[in-house]
């Protein structure tokens, strides 16, 4: 998959890693860190937003960084500003507090953290968010995004957060025409449901669906 003639690797079209492993460690430690600049995974909670920041900023400055040279690197570490509110001066010293706890770490464990934290985000390891246009829930906005990984299909709306999920496991068919509407049909607790949108990239979104839900099927 590519993003401004950059390849990014998506680790969970694939088995999960052995997190003893030098080399994988390193490439998916890569793959969370795009997700998160990228907004693929928003941070949404202060406390990971805090933990990010302190492994980001300990993994690439080992010799250490001013309080001062690190509040001006914040925004390259989360380009949206999500939390820019946060940093107070409290907030500064819980950063500061966060990475003295890191202090003994190497770089390998400290990357091990990072993903051991973030791959457990349900919207991790999406290859990207398609925009459509949902006509199946009153309570949801119409136009959303839906993001795929190997666990399920998410609706999400502009801030990353998950409005609707469905676990690959729970989907039962889907139909795709050719005017870009598909129809998701899943099972609830309760009864079947269908989940009807409209993309605009609809061969992109069906190619993306049926490799991550082959790879589910293949598993099962």
């Amino acid at each position: 998959f590519f993003k401004d003639n950059k390849f990014v690797y998506k680790m969970h079209i694939v088995d999960e890693i052995n997190l003893k492993d030098k080399v994988a460690v390193e490439l998916e430690y890569f793959q969370a860190l795009d997700d998160v600049t990228t907004n693929r995974s928003y941070v949404q909670k202060e406390e990971d937003f805090l933990l990010f920041t302190a492994l980001e900023s300990t993994i690439e400055n080992p010799d250490g960084i001013s309080t001062e040279n690190l509040m001006k690197k914040l925004d390259s570490y989360f380009p949206d500003g999500s939390l820019s509110q946060s940093f107070t001066a409290e907030w500064r010293i819980k950063l500061l507090e966060a990475k003295e706890e890191l202090r003994n770490c190497s770089t390998f464990d400290l990357k091990v953290k990072y993903l051991n934290h973030i791959r457990h985000w349900k919207t991790y390891g999406s290859v990207r968010s398609f925009s459509v246009s949902q006509t199946t829930f009153d309570h949801i906005p119409k136009i959303v995004e839906l993001q795929i990984n190997s666990t399920g299909i998410f609706l999400v709306d502009e801030f990353r957060r998950i409005l609707l999920q469905c676990h690959m496991d729970d989907l039962l068919d889907y139909e795709y025409s050719k005017n870009r509407v598909f129809k998701f049909h899943y099972k609830t607790a309760r009864n079947n449901r269908t989940l009807t949108v409209v993309a605009s990239e609809g061969a992109r979104l069906k190619s993306a669906f049926e490799a991550f839900r082959s790879y589910r099927l293949a598993k099962m």
